[in-house]
């Protein structure tokens, strides 16, 4: 989809620490996915794709005032881009998941080879703890179901975990 970047029907997590802009990373991507438009002017998007934007943390008036000032400066068909806001939508439970298939599916976009499904962010896109398995195991589950009902490409946000400081010896380890 994006050359060298991101492949049809992959799944990848966009990751980084707090507050470093993965948001803003993605909502540019997903801006320039849907026109077609080069990634950072340096990675080819070979056709205009559908997007899905599932914001699940922050304010919808922050993500709307950060797409309208992209929107002065980047291209974009929002035609192919459908935001859809749930805070705490819980993926990994069966009423949150047949939350999002409901929306997805009452909100359709164009015919398009590839959709884009980018999860703002993942900790609070479930109910469980990240570390409990069957928690996971349900997301990842739901995840598939999702993106083979609506033939998806994925990227989950999430945040890098803090480093825990040695007390001891004041170092930090990760």
């Amino acid at each position: 989809i994006i050359e060298k970047f991101l492949f049809e029907r992959d799944q990848i997590i966009i990751l980084a620490k707090e507050k470093v802009g993965k948001s803003l990373f993605s909502q540019f991507m997903a801006l320039q996915l849907t026109c077609a438009e080069d990634f950072l002017g340096e990675y080819p998007i070979q056709e205009e794709t559908n997007v899905i934007y599932l914001q699940a943390e922050g304010k919808i008036s922050q993500t709307h005032s950060n797409l309208k000032n992209m929107l002065k400066v980047v291209p974009a068909n929002m035609k192919r881009f459908l935001l859809l806001y749930a805070p705490a939508i819980a993926i990994d439970t069966q009423a949150g998941f047949d939350e999002v298939y409901r929306a997805i599916k009452a909100n359709p976009l164009p015919i398009a080879k590839n959709t884009v499904f980018f999860g703002d962010s993942l900790y609070m896109l479930m109910r469980g703890d990240l570390k409990d398995d069957e928690d996971s195991k349900l997301f990842v589950a739901n995840m598939r179901i999702l993106a083979e009902e609506f033939k998806l490409t994925t990227a989950i946000m999430h945040h890098s975990h803090r480093p825990i400081r040695d007390m001891k010896n004041y170092q930090t380890i990760f």
